[in-house]
């Protein structure tokens, strides 16, 4: 096929040699060229932009919701009569003025269960261990309070435990010497507060209570805890918990007694514990210690 291009060669060809032969056909050809023979015109791209809507603000978050000091919280509880609640760092409420205070009663077993794991004489998984908290299972207590070596060298290790004064031989024949323990609730509800840091065990124990005795506390999902109860001398029982509540900061330790027949404290310290659960749920407390917190 013969192109404009290789026409126009030919014709330099030719004139550079001096031979006019066949030029007029040449020339023919050069003219079929002509117009028709141009350069391509450079191709234009045309992008079109089209602008939307701009994107709505969003709305600010919320305010979160002041949070309300333990006092103020406890103050406005509402819990039966003759019941006293104390939370940590001393912050208490009793609905009547006199104090529930008095034997700490199978409450004692969780220093005395990591008194004698502390010292070795049982091992993470003895049965005794488990019963005296879970069942708080008093024959296996004694257990425990007789592999530490009875006597002042039991009641020794655990008081460095429970930062209290531990008896070493029965006030009343009928009840361990442990049990009769004076272990007041503000004691007990900041040292609640330090079990996730050095419970270990016996903490893990606390949040699998039998649920025959999973009343009061034992209410509140991710309760750790541990009652105990028993008659004082003119037959009213106290009746009375500690351990911790789960919250956002942390766990808060807290402690609660009440005086009545056994069914009747079961009873009001199961609705303390109600209360106090829709109480932390609806309203926000401070940061509560937790194990990477100072004591």
């Amino acid at each position: 096929m013969t192109t404009c291009a290789s026409v126009a060669r030919t014709h330099r060809v030719l004139r550079a040699g001096g031979a006019l032969l066949g030029a007029a056909a040449l020339a023919g050809s050069l003219a079929g060229c002509g117009a028709g023979w141009e350069r391509p015109a450079p191709s234009t791209t045309v992008v079109t932009v089209t602008r939307g809507q701009p994107a709505p603000t969003p709305a600010p978050d919320p305010a979160p919701a002041a949070e309300t000091s333990l006092e103020d919280l406890l103050a406005a509880l509402e819990v039966p009569a003759g019941v006293q609640v104390v939370l940590s760092d001393g912050v208490h409420h009793a609905s009547t003025p006199t104090t529930q205070q008095g034997p700490a009663w199978s409450t004692i077993k969780v220093p005395l269960a990591m008194a004698a794991l502390d010292a070795g004489v049982i091992g993470a998984d003895n049965a005794a261990l488990r019963q005296a908290i879970t069942l708080s299972d008093n024959d296996a207590a004694m257990q425990l309070w007789e592999a530490l070596g009875a006597g002042p060298v039991a009641a020794s290790a655990v008081g460095a435990i429970a930062e209290v004064g531990v008896p070493a031989e029965r006030l009343r024949p009928e009840f361990s010497p442990f049990g009769q323990t004076q272990w007041p609730l503000e004691q007990q509800a900041d040292f609640a507060t330090t079990l996730p840091c050095r419970g270990g065990v016996v903490y893990d124990l606390m949040g699998q209570i039998d649920p025959s005795q999973s009343w009061g506390l034992g209410l509140i999902p991710g309760a750790h805890f541990k009652g105990g109860w028993g008659p004082d001398p003119d037959g009213t029982y106290l009746v009375r918990q500690f351990g911790t509540l789960p919250t956002a900061g942390g766990v808060l330790g807290v402690a609660i007694a009440t005086r009545g027949s056994f069914a009747e404290g079961t009873q009001t310290l199961s609705t303390t514990a109600s209360a106090l659960q829709q109480a932390l749920a609806a309203t926000p407390v401070p940061a509560a210690r937790d194990c990477h917190a100072p004591a």
